[in-house]
């Protein structure tokens, strides 16, 4: 039995005997030549072997060098305690003893610290515990009476401590016989402690860094995660964690397993998400012994209302938990796979309510749009008569408001009867919004004229049944609605689908107030000649060379422009100025982007050239936006390369930014003209990473150099965890691939300090430029880039 095994129980409170308590009873005699430079010696290889060791080796190293010293010193036992990081508990995490000795490696684990009394204070101070002789301790002191019975004569206790921590003890316990610690042993002994800290401290920061990398692996797996991969990722991340960490166990538990009264009172609730400790024995049924009183911590499965679970670690030592990375990155686990079930609830609900609506039970619009193809493909076999009818319940919004979202709901479902119990058999009565209700009237006969009076006698009986009192919780609640209307009689020549027609008669008796009924008229079609104008428009566009590039500048870590992406602006002469967002999707379903993404290869690659007589200019490179369409063009390459030509574009500073969409269109033609690409010196950029369902396939398959994140992630990351986690998933692996991350849409400095401590090595937002014209941003890059 040795010193620190008797000591914790009892948590002494000592007066610390820092100083060399000494009564000089026959000292051991190290000052002889020889036993001095044996001694020094010893210290040498052992610094040698700690700087020479990786990080792998250094648990070797540390036992290596007690035994070195334990046997020097003839010492009964040498040791380490290494302390939690926030100094609540303390283990015997590497041990030598004597022939004959019991090692109490295993036995002296989970010790509080505060069991040391005033030794762990004075080791806070950077003060060394030496005890030379413990017969200088008063006779009835009880430090003496524990000693002395077990033969320790000598005790020295080092802390271990680099600038500004502490990060356990070194020790010596000698029986043999007693130990006269010269100031000069205590130099050197003292050295090897710092030496041992220090390699303490780097073996946590690389264990730090490896938990980031893998905290980053397991996350980033679970976005985009297929549901139906979804429980062999979350076994796969436990087995990770649990070989990471060396837990005993690695599991979820559901939540009605744990007892209701565990843990603080606010951690019962069902959304909350504090973590709860204890031992595994309290949560986990049909333990080994050995494993009863192993720390467990368990992590909240919650996500909004929902508790999951926990996700469940087990291990003997609680310093492991006693880390706040440890906690924080075993939370954000937690919350991930919160967010993979709320999907995975999502999807099965969405598979629910396929064809129904949540709150009526009616049915939705994916099931009346499939309903209505029947019954007109029925109308033109039979050259019968049909209708549709729009209901748009008037300012649902405010009655949703007074009312309260329970009570609007019950409203809804007593409107969905009523409008049910007006149609008749054959007919169908589907719900698409909160306050939009569609009726399919089918039996309206042959003749036109007697369908139409049929339609217009029951629309308005319809209308006024509505507006009939509804009775709700002992209040009389009045409704009233404005309807459109159209009808169908088989082979219609109108463009506009049946069902549009009728929204847009409902959108013509919204302009006339409350309560209106209306029904189709051609006119109403005006808003789909506006699509034909935009047409004919962009085709003149394209042909007087109506598109004007402007830039957007990308600033590195240290704020330089070093990058700049170019934006297509159409300057139409009468309307001035069109943004993007109002004619580059419409271009793209009319198959007119390919002639406009032409026109802004060749203006942006004109820029980049006139550029490469700028002072400041000649070393951006420039980013296009380029579509899967213009790509897939046959005579796409022959055209890049007459532009090049002309132009004499440096390739080597031109980089096409593609998405998703432009990957999945023809893979194996995408890839070949990728890498004929990557052949002439242009790199490729993936935009608005981390949006669609398969992006992470494409890092492999793809020759991409860059990733866009997209600025949904960037906008919100400051105050949403998930945004966050998922920019940091993104960086991650990235770095990993070696690929160049820029962030888009950075507009405060809290977003770009995230972003610059999570490693993102470009930024691009309206915090450093909106686009400009060419001069503009020629004016602002030498701004910029004058203090560099």
């Amino acid at each position: 039995m040795y010193i620190l095994r008797n000591l914790m129980p009892k948590l002494l409170t000592w007066r610390n005997y820092n100083k060399v308590l000494s009564k000089k009873v026959s000292p051991v005699k190290l000052e002889k030549h020889s036993t001095q430079l044996s001694f020094y010696k010893m210290m040498a290889s052992i610094s040698a072997q700690f700087v020479a060791a990786k990080n792998e080796h250094i648990d070797a190293a540390i036992n290596n060098a007690l035994t070195q010293i334990g046997e020097f010193f003839n010492a009964d036992r040498s040791y380490v305690f290494s302390f939690s990081e926030n100094h609540h508990v303390a283990d015997n995490t590497h041990e030598w003893c004597a022939a004959k000795v019991t090692p109490q490696l295993n036995e002296l684990k989970n010790i509080p610290l505060d069991a040391y009394g005033g030794w762990y204070t004075s080791w806070q101070a950077g003060e060394i515990t030496c005890i030379s002789d413990i017969a200088v301790l008063p006779s009835e002191s009880l430090e003496r009476k524990l000693l002395e019975p077990q033969g320790i004569k000598s005790v020295i206790m080092i802390p271990l401590r680099t600038e500004d921590k502490l990060l356990g003890m070194f020790g010596l316990d000698i029986v043999k016989s007693y130990a006269e610690w010269t100031e000069e042993h205590i130099s050197l002994l003292s050295i090897i402690a710092e030496t041992i800290a220090n390699s303490l401290l780097r073996k946590r920061s690389t264990l730090s860094i490896h938990l980031q990398q893998t905290v980053g692996q397991i996350t980033v797996r679970f976005i985009n995660l297929p549901v139906a991969l979804i429980d062999n990722t979350i076994n796969n991340a436990l087995t990770q964690l649990r070989e990471f960490f060396d837990f005993s166990h690695a599991l979820l538990l559901e939540a009605e397993s744990v007892p209701a009264n565990y843990g603080e009172p606010n951690s019962r609730k069902p959304n909350s998400k504090k973590t709860i400790y204890g031992f595994a024995n309290d949560f986990l049924p049909n333990l080994k012994p050995e494993y009863y009183y192993h720390t467990c911590v368990l992590f909240p499965i919650v996500h909004g209302k929902k508790h999951y679970g926990y996700l469940t670690m087990v291990h003997e030592n609680k310093l492991i938990f006693d880390n706040d990375q440890h906690i924080e990155s075993l939370s954000l686990i937690a919350e991930v796979i919160a967010g993979t079930y709320a999907r995975r609830d999502t999807e099965k609900q969405n598979e629910y309510l396929a064809f129904y609506h949540p709150v009526s039970g009616l049915p939705n619009r994916r099931f009346l749009d499939k309903q209505i193809e029947q019954v007109v493909a029925g109308c033109d076999r039979e050259q019968t008569c049909c209708a549709i009818v729009f209901i748009d319940i008037d300012h649902f919004k405010h009655t949703n408001d007074t009312l309260g979202r329970e009570l609007s709901d019950k409203l809804l479902q007593h409107i969905g009867q009523r409008v049910q119990q007006f149609i008749e058999a054959g007919d169908t009565a589907a719900h698409l919004g909160a306050d939009q209700f569609v009726l399919i009237i089918e039996q309206l006969g042959t003749d036109i004229d007697s369908a139409l009076r049929k339609l217009q006698r029951a629309s308005v009986e319809f209308k006024n049944n509505l507006e009939q009192p509804f009775q709700l919780e002992n209040k009389s609640i009045t409704v009233s609605a404005c309807i459109g209307v159209s009808f169908y009689c088989g082979a219609d020549p109108h463009e506009l689908d049946i069902l549009n027609q009728a929204e847009l008669a409902m959108f013509k008796a919204k302009s006339f107030g409350r309560g209106s009924l209306r029904y189709f008229d051609p006119q109403m079609q005006e808003s789909a000649s506006k699509r034909a104008l935009l047409y004919d428009d962009l085709k003149v566009a394209i042909t007087e060379n109506q598109f004007e590039m402007y830039y957007q500048l990308q600033v590195n870590r240290k704020g330089k422009a070093i990058a700049a992406e170019a934006l297509v602006r159409w300057h139409h002469p009468e309307r001035g100025m069109v943004s993007p967002n109002e004619f580059i999707d419409f271009a793209e379903e009319t198959n007119l982007i390919e002639d406009i993404s032409e026109q802004v290869i060749a203006l942006s690659c004109k820029q980049l050239a006139d550029w490469g007589g700028h002072p400041v200019m000649n070393d951006l490179e420039l980013s296009i936006n380029i579509s899967a369409q213009h790509m897939l063009k046959s005579d796409f390459m022959d055209t890049l390369q007459a532009i090049l030509q002309m132009t004499k574009a440096p390739t080597e500073k031109l980089k096409f930014e593609i998405t998703e969409s432009a990957l999945i269109a023809d893979t194996t033609a995408i890839v070949k003209l990728m890498k004929e690409l990557n052949q002439l010196g242009i790199r490729f950029s993936l935009d608005d990473f981390g949006t669609g369902y398969s992006s992470l396939s494409y890092l492999k398959a793809f020759p991409i150099t860059e990733l866009k994140l997209d600025l949904r992630f960037v906008h919100d990351m400051v105050t949403n965890n998930r945004d966050y986690a998922i920019a940091a998933a993104v960086i991650i692996l990235a770095k990993e691939l070696d690929l160049i991350v820029v962030a888009e849409g950075v507009e405060t400095n809290e977003q770009r300090d995230l972003l610059l401590e999570l490693g993102c090595d470009s930024l691009q937002g309206y915090l450093y430029s909106r686009p400009l014209p060419a001069e503009q941003v020629v004016a602002l890059t030498e701004e910029i880039n004058a203090k560099f």
